[in-house]
C-alpha cells in the first residue's frame, strides 16, 4: 500500500475543493443563461439587486420583468436595504413602462395602498410614486393612482405641479362614473375632496364650453387654496380660457410624440371633445390649428404664430392670447 504524507493530501483535497465549486459556478451560470428556465420570477426572491437586473433582462415579456424588479425593490426596502431598492429604481429596465398590458392585473398593485412610497427615503419619493402611480394604471386602477400623485404633491414640493396635474387628472378621467361619485362622497382631506368635487363638476357638465368654464371657475372660488385652482390642469386651463375670452382663431401647439404624446393628446382630445359639444361655438368663424411640437422649438414656432393673427396659442401648461 502506498501511503502519502499529510503535506501532499492537503492541496489534492483543495484542488478537488476548488474544482467542485468552478463547476458549481459554470453550472449555475449555464442555468441563467439559458433563458432562466427553472426561475419563475413570480415567486423567485432575489438576494442582491445585480441578481434581480439580470433575472429580469433576460426575461422575454417585460411586463413580467418590470413586475418583478418592482416586488423585489419593496422587499429590499421593506428589509431597510435602500441601496439595493434605489439601484432597482434607478435601472434603465424600468426607465420606461410597458404599455401593452391591457386589463392584466398585476399582483403587485393588491399589494400597494397610495401612501406605500412615503416609506421610501426622500430622494427616492418622487421615483417611487410615478412607479406606484404605473402600477395602478396598468393593473387598470385609475382611482388609487391619482391618489398616490394627489399625495405626492402635498409630499414633494420640488416637484413640477402643472405636470402632476395634468396627470392626475387624465388618470381621473379614466375613473368610471360610478366609482368616482362614491370616492368623492367618502374622500377624506381637502386636497383629494377638492380634486374628486372638480373631477365630478366637470364629469356630469354634459354642456358646452360657455357652462363648463363657469363650472371651472366656480370651483376654483369654492376652493381658492387648492393646488389644482392655483394651478389648473392644462385642458381645464384651455376650456376656462375659451369660455372667458371666445378666440376665433386658435392655435394648438402640442407635443404629439414623443414622452409628452400623452399629454399633448389628452389636451387635443378633450378641447375637441368640449367644441364639438359646444352648441353656442360659431363653426363657421372658429378657425383651429393644431401643431406637433416633439422636437422643434416652441420659441420659434410662437414666433411663427404671432405674425398669424392667432387669438389664442395654447401650449402644455400655458394659454397665450
Amino acid at each position: 500500500m502506498l501511503f502519502r504524507s499529510p503535506e501532499y493530501v492537503e492541496p489534492a483535497m483543495l484542488n478537488i475543493r476548488i474544482h467542485q465549486r468552478a463547476l458549481a459556478s459554470v453550472f449555475t451560470a449555464a442555468l441563467l443563461s439559458a433563458g432562466c428556465a427553472t426561475v419563475n420570477l413570480e415567486t423567485h426572491v432575489a438576494q442582491t439587486a445585480d441578481q434581480a437586473l439580470e433575472l429580469a433582462g433576460n426575461e422575454d415579456n417585460i411586463e413580467t420583468a418590470q413586475a418583478y424588479l418592482l416586488r423585489i425593490a419593496s422587499r429590499f426596502q421593506d428589509q431597510g436595504n435602500h441601496v439595493a431598492a434605489r439601484t432597482l429604481l434607478q435601472s434603465s429596465q424600468l426607465a420606461q413602462p410597458a404599455a401593452d398590458l391591457g386589463n392584466q392585473k398585476l399582483p403587485l398593485a393588491a399589494e400597494l395602498t397610495p401612501s406605500t412610497f412615503i416609506e421610501y427615503p426622500a430622494d427616492l419619493m418622487a421615483r417611487a410614486a410615478n412607479l406606484q402611480a404605473d402600477t395602478y394604471d396598468l393593473a387598470g386602477k385609475p382611482m388609487p393612482a391619482a391618489m398616490t400623485l394627489i399625495l405626492l404633491a402635498q409630499t414633494d414640493n420640488t416637484a413640477d405641479a402643472q405636470q402632476i396635474h395634468n396627470r392626475i387628472w387624465s388618470l381621473l378621467e379614466k375613473v368610471p362614473g360610478t366609482e368616482l361619485s362614491s370616492a368623492s362622497a367618502e374622500a377624506i382631506g381637502y386636497e383629494a375632496q377638492g380634486w374628486l368635487e372638480l373631477a365630478n363638476l366637470v364629469r356630469t357638465a354634459e354642456t358646452g364650453i360657455d357652462e363648463q368654464g363657469r363650472l371651472i371657475r366656480g370651483w376654483q372660488n369654492n376652493w381658492p387654496g387648492h393646488p389644482a385652482a392655483q394651478i389648473l390642469p392644462s385642458e381645464l386651463q384651455l376650456i376656462a380660457t375659451l369660455a372667458d375670452s371666445r378666440p376665433e382663431k386658435i392655435a394648438l401647439a402640442l407635443p404629439l410624440q414623443g414622452p409628452l404624446a400623452t399629454a399633448g393628446k389628452a389636451i387635443r382630445d378633450g378641447f375637441l371633445a368640449a367644441y364639438y359639444l359646444d352648441d353656442t361655438a360659431d363653426r363657421g368663424k372658429t378657425d383651429i390649428r393644431i401643431f406637433d411640437t416633439a422636437g422643434t422649438s416652441f420659441s420659434e414656432l410662437y414666433k411663427q404664430l404671432s405674425e398669424q393673427d392667432i387669438d389664442l396659442i395654447v401650449e402644455i401648461g400655458r394659454a397665450h392670447v
